[in-house]
């Protein structure tokens, strides 16, 4: 899921889905926006939607997150839709030729709604 900002022509977000396994009915979300559209509210909608197609569609019951521990606007996003923070994964992320630690969050489908 995207969109383009049509007066702007540029490309401003994505969201959706990685890991996706409908044995074990679990996947990961994953998002991504342009500076320049930061804090508008973009992300939230694109996120709740992808959300509630994951669970009521799919029928996952766990939706994980990784992100940066200095990524705070990803973290209160995450946290503010219902994500429970579940712990650090050391140098998880590669990433320039460096090895990165993560946060990893998740959401279960009990909690939904």
């Amino acid at each position: 899921m995207g969109a383009c900002i049509k007066r702007d022509r540029c490309f401003c977000w994505h969201s959706g889905l990685n890991n996706l396994s409908s044995w074990s009915e679990k996947a990961e979300i994953g998002f991504e926006l342009h500076p320049s559209y930061w804090r508008k509210g973009f992300m939230t909608e694109a996120v709740k939607e992808v959300l509630r197609y994951s669970f009521e569609d799919l029928e996952i019951f766990r939706m994980g997150a990784i992100t940066y521990p200095e990524n705070e606007s990803s973290i209160q996003l995450l946290k503010r839709l219902g994500f429970m923070k579940e712990g650090l994964l050391r140098a998880y992320l590669y990433q320039n030729k460096q090895s990165h630690d993560a946060l990893i969050f998740s959401f279960l489908g009990t909690e939904w709604k």
